[in-house]
């Protein structure tokens, strides 16, 4: 389950992104056919629910528990117009871009293939995982173009009005 650290949160302003908490508290990830107990959502409402195909981009090791550092979630939207196969297409190519230019440790695209009765979802949701707050801010971005190469390949798939990240605090639940 990941909760929103917001402890963190003014980190986000060294990316200039919103440093406000967002409306939600907590995310979790079941595998297929798992529920989650009453008893772990006592202190959360339900805003939203949806399943989606997740894929590992890169990695590290294989994180036994809950992994130390800094991470972010975001919660993307494409932009308006565009289809479901040319969406997750240039959503999905989006990882060799990054991998040339964040330095983040770990890298996680998870497409959202079905929304749940709850509300709208995002139609993707990525999962961005850096070793600490220096190489937060040192390693975003590898090199002096990698922000603008970013933004250039993003700028074809995603609405930056309508996708929102946050920083989040990994908790292993088990169940």
């Amino acid at each position: 389950m990941d909760v929103v650290d917001r402890d963190r949160l003014a980190l986000l302003g060294h990316r200039s992104m919103d440093t406000a908490p967002p409306r939600w508290t907590a995310l979790a990830w079941l595998a297929d056919g798992a529920t989650i107990p009453d008893t772990l959502l006592e202190p959360f409402d339900v805003l939203a629910s949806w399943t989606a195909d997740r894929r590992l981009v890169w990695g590290g090791p294989a994180v036994d528990g809950p992994a130390q550092g800094v991470k972010m979630v975001s919660f993307v939207r494409r932009l308006d117009g565009l289809d479901d196969t040319t969406f997750v297409d240039r959503y999905l190519a989006h990882g060799s871009v990054a991998r040339r230019h964040h330095g983040m440790q770990r890298y996680r695209q998870n497409v959202v293939t079905t929304a749940g009765p709850d509300g709208p979802a995002p139609d993707a949701v990525s999962e961005l995982w850096f070793p600490s707050e220096e190489a937060w801010r040192d390693d975003f971005y590898l090199a002096p173009g990698s922000r603008d190469a970013v933004a250039a390949d993003v700028a074809g798939f995603l609405d930056r009005r309508t996708t929102s990240s946050t920083l989040v605090t990994e908790h292993l639940a088990v169940g």
